[in-house]
């Protein structure tokens, strides 16, 4: 059990590594001088000319992040003034005019908009059925989005097949990555004991959960409110997770047992020699 969570709180921290990594990202877009001058009064052509640079710039990065589906800068009002885009396998692509979006009415834009700025708001959502996180930064005059892929946050972890089950939820309790075939029926009722900020394990009538928090972001400020938190928690079937016990168990019985026989033996040994002599 000991070390079964250690191995969690090791994935926890793995995972919180990978998102600093996008931390570091979006703090760099953010701050990108061609950014700024967007905020300034310029000409049409000028904001255009500026636009292009910006989306220049979110390509180079997209490039070498594989995981990002895309990236969008976002104006106050929600709508999208750059952005790109993922159009093909390891390829990017800039958002056309006629494509890009207004995210007035989306939860995530509405949530970290009245959050103060550089604080950070992240939302797990699906598209073709592959799961993935709304990374939202709010920065001055708008917001910075990035879409990256949540099963690269477990890429590394040790799944053993049919043994162990990995899933990560949000602090509303819902499942943000899961494997396949995995039934969350199965966990629903188990849920709410793990959504109190912190670590711990637990049994079940047929198996152990292990679990620990996980804070995504540095970047939250104060006033912004309760930080969000994730949950990562390991599944795994009393019989495997305790199957070393139960091997030392067995083994401690079989040497006893034997240990019993060799003394019964010695014991007869010595008898016949103390009456008969050698």
């Amino acid at each position: 059990l000991e070390r079964s969570e250690h191995q969690v709180h090791l994935q926890a921290d793995a995972i919180v590594s990978s998102l600093q990594q996008v931390q570091g990202d979006a703090l760099y877009l953010a701050t990108l001088r061609n950014v700024d001058a967007l905020r300034q009064e310029t000409s049409a052509d000028e904001a255009q000319a500026i636009v292009a640079e910006i989306e220049q710039d979110f390509l180079v990065m997209a490039a070498v992040r594989p995981m990002y589906r895309g990236i969008q800068l976002i104006d106050s009002t929600g709508e999208e003034i750059a952005g790109v885009e993922q159009v093909g396998e390891l390829q990017v692509g800039v958002t056309a005019a006629e494509d890009r979006e207004n995210y007035a009415a989306a939860p995530y834009f509405n949530a970290v908009m009245e959050m103060p700025i550089d604080a950070v708001y992240l939302s797990p959502y699906r598209a073709e059925g592959i799961a993935y996180i709304h990374y939202a930064v709010h920065i001055p005059g708008g917001v910075l989005l990035i879409d990256l892929s949540a099963g690269w946050l477990l890429c590394a972890l040790p799944i053993q097949p049919v043994s162990d089950t990995w899933a990560v939820l949000d602090q509303d309790g819902r499942l943000i990555v899961y494997p396949d075939g995995f039934r969350p029926e199965l966990v629903t009722e188990h849920i709410p004991t793990m959504l109190g900020g912190g670590s711990g394990s637990f049994e079940t009538s047929d198996s152990v959960l292990v679990f620990d928090s996980i804070y995504p972001s540095t970047l939250d400020t104060e006033g912004s409110g309760a930080p969000q938190f994730w949950v990562i928690f390991r599944q795994t079937p009393s019989a495997v997770l305790y199957s070393a016990v139960n091997d030392f168990y067995r083994l401690a019985v079989v040497f006893m047992v034997g240990a019993a026989f060799l003394a019964v033996a010695l014991a007869c040994i010595a008898s016949l020699v103390a009456r008969h002599g050698i």
